[in-house]
């Protein structure tokens, strides 16, 4: 996406943000390029899309999402990107989305939140914890 113009190119297409449109185009497309940002770097690893991301060192958080999607297999991270790190990135694809497929990552909440209930479980038998919440 960029805010000051579209364009489209064999097949790589950059358009203007669209937040309705946005959840299709990330559910449909083959890979993310991103910046390492935590929203669409999770967005993508949940939907199994590989990841490029672009990031300088001293944006601490977005390299070390980029080096997370690394060491996982799951995409490449690249301070200065080259259109040969962009071409290798898409012929490994297939090995990047078969890495997904071994992986046992998912979104399901009903996971997510027994998780959640159990280490809120755990801090709350303790007396300085509270349980100020009821999780479904």
């Amino acid at each position: 996406y960029s805010e000051h113009f579209k364009t489209r190119h064999k097949n790589v297409v950059v358009k203007k943000f669209n937040l309705d449109q946005f959840f299709d185009d990330i559910a449909q497309c083959k890979a993310v390029v991103c910046h390492g940002g935590i929203s669409m770097t999770s967005e993508a690893v949940v939907l199994q899309k590989p990841v490029y991301v672009c990031s300088e060192k001293n944006f601490f958080e977005r390299y070390y999402n980029g080096m997370l999607i690394q060491e996982q297999g799951l995409g490449y991270l690249e301070e200065m990107p080259t259109l040969d790190s962009l071409r290798n990135f898409y012929y490994s694809l297939p090995r990047l989305q078969a890495n997904y497929k071994k992986s046992n990552i998912c979104a399901e909440n009903v996971q997510i939140l027994k998780k959640v209930k159990e280490i809120i479980a755990s801090k709350a038998k303790k007396p300085d914890y509270k349980l100020l919440i009821d999780l479904p």
